[in-house]
């Protein structure tokens, strides 16, 4: 089972980005690009996936609510693993 910690931040576990179409479809379904702005490198200097970028952002609420508490509790012990 997964740590109560992962599990109250009800992340997906897979299948965070669904089928779509290559081009301005993905662009806009996938990425916080401004729509102004063509990107061709997305690897080097992008956007990372909206799927992502929410993901981090719920780590960092979750980490910032208690921080004695996450990373001394609930991440130290799983380091070492």
């Amino acid at each position: 089972p997964r740590p109560a910690f992962l599990q109250a931040l009800n992340l997906p576990q897979e299948g965070c980005v669904s089928d779509s179409n290559l081009g301005r479809a993905a662009k806009t379904e996938h990425f916080l690009l401004s729509e102004a702005w063509t990107f061709v490198n997305h690897g080097a200097f992008g956007s990372p996936l909206a799927a992502a970028f929410a993901a981090a952002e719920k780590w960092r609420r979750h980490a910032e609510l208690q921080p004695l508490e996450f990373i001394d509790r609930q991440l130290f012990p799983y380091l070492g693993k």
